[in-house]
């Protein structure tokens, strides 16, 4: 996902292993930065759901989204990033 102001323009690439994803994912990285110097670049893993919701977590911090360290709260819910991505 990319973040620039209020604006947010999501990302997936999706292939099989071993074709240059994750280099297309850091080069994509790079250049948004380089071009949108105060926008955002998050990496999030979804190999699996826990690792999914923990960077949500730390997106949610990262942001200061309220509510991403309510303890009392599920955490698949804390600060809802998920429910922007």
């Amino acid at each position: 996902m990319v973040l620039d102001g209020q604006q947010t323009t999501k990302i997936a690439i999706t292939g099989p292993g071993g074709i240059g994803k994750s280099q297309l994912a850091l080069e994509l990285a790079h250049r948004t930065k380089q071009t949108y110097k105060n926008c955002s670049v998050f990496w999030i893993s979804v190999a699996d759901m826990d690792s999914f919701y923990q960077a949500c977590l730390y997106v949610a911090w990262k942001l200061s989204i309220l509510g991403w360290d309510d303890e009392k709260q599920d955490p698949r819910k804390r600060g809802k990033v998920a429910t922007y991505l």
